[in-house]
């Protein structure tokens, strides 16, 4: 028996399921249901010792908040897994309240495209991307 399987092993049978789900793929707000909203899912999957730093809304809303970082500066916290807009769409996601960026911050971007790509993300357009 490999660790994993020990260690699936080891939860009770919702437990198991989420670990089971989330280990395949899904995200916490797509295990979110009825019964439980994505806090108490990460929660779960944070006793469960599997839910990475990037999908925690409780972490995420931390950091953001209590450290003010940007979203950039989330992306470099962790590692660049996550990209920042994949940061702000699980932000949204989870209802965790951003802070509206001023446009002389915007303005102090390196570079045309990375202000250009702020100002958008400021003002809700994704560009073609998906949400």
């Amino acid at each position: 028996m490999s660790t994993t399987q020990q260690t699936l092993a080891t939860y009770d049978a919702e437990t198991y399921d989420l670990v089971r789900r989330y280990a395949q793929g899904e995200r916490v707000e797509q295990l979110a249901d009825d019964d439980r909203d994505v806090y108490d899912v990460a929660r779960v999957l944070r006793r469960a010792g599997v839910l990475a730093p990037y999908d925690d809304p409780r972490a995420l809303a931390h950091l953001y908040h209590e450290y003010d970082h940007t979203l950039a500066d989330l992306a470099a916290v962790f590692d660049h897994k996550r990209g920042s807009e994949t940061i702000r769409r699980r932000m949204d996601a989870y209802g965790i309240k951003r802070q509206e960026r001023s446009l002389a911050d915007i303005l102090e971007q390196p570079d045309v495209q990375t202000a250009a790509d702020a100002l958008a993300v400021r003002d809700g357009e994704t560009r073609g991307r998906s949400a």
